[in-house]
């Protein structure tokens, strides 16, 4: 058996530890479980440190982007205001691409248009289109395009039903697009009415 002699000259068996002769045993925890009780220690700390890290680094990392309108703010719309923006859009954009844009129907407050290009080469492309806001004093619009992320801007002319010299996010400066607008269903949707459209 393992003894202990204290500093006062007292004996105890492995466990305890005698201060004094007259003093009681005071109990201490075996070597084995102190040592153990620090590995315990360490595994918590551990786990902790590793728990937190993924925490920060969660909120650290940059969200990830997906299709829908809930990744961007659009303007609540009346449903006047719906009407004068259009059913309709027979648009042109440069580099070939001329494109039918048709507002969904039971979309409240939000005026969302199915929208679908063809290039002159034959090559058709689809996508969705939404309003994001309207100024109903200056009649500048933007719409925001859920593929690609990117903003068409432009000012409507209201008495020709046109909007001209519009532009995009990703076009290169000095060029722009072009659509005309309609409330009636625009018959010529084979892309071959060319608006005006400024490429320098």
């Amino acid at each position: 058996m393992l003894y202990f002699v204290s500093a006062w000259g007292g004996e105890s068996s492995y466990g305890s530890v005698v201060l004094s002769n007259r003093d009681k045993a005071i109990p201490t925890r075996p070597i084995g479980v102190q040592k153990g009780g620090l590995m315990q220690k360490r595994v918590v700390l551990r786990g902790f440190l590793v728990f937190f890290f993924v925490f920060v680094l969660s909120f650290s990392l940059p969200a990830q982007k997906t299709s829908g309108s809930g990744e961007f703010d659009t303007q609540k719309l009346t449903d006047a205001e719906i009407g004068t923006i259009g059913k309709y859009w027979l648009v042109t954009e440069p580099y070939g691409w001329s494109g039918a844009w048709v507002r969904r129907l039971n979309t409240p407050s939000q005026a969302i248009y199915d929208a679908t290009w063809k290039h002159t080469n034959g090559t058709v492309v689809t996508d969705v289109i939404h309003v994001q806001s309207w100024n109903s004093s200056t009649k500048q619009i933007t719409f925001y395009r859920v593929g690609n992320g990117g903003k068409y801007s432009g000012v409507i002319d209201l008495n020709r039903l046109v909007l001209e010299n519009g532009t995009a996010s990703w076009y290169p400066a000095g060029v722009t697009w072009s659509a005309k607008i309609s409330n009636a269903y625009l018959a010529n949707t084979n892309f071959d009415d060319k608006g005006k459209v400024i490429i320098r």
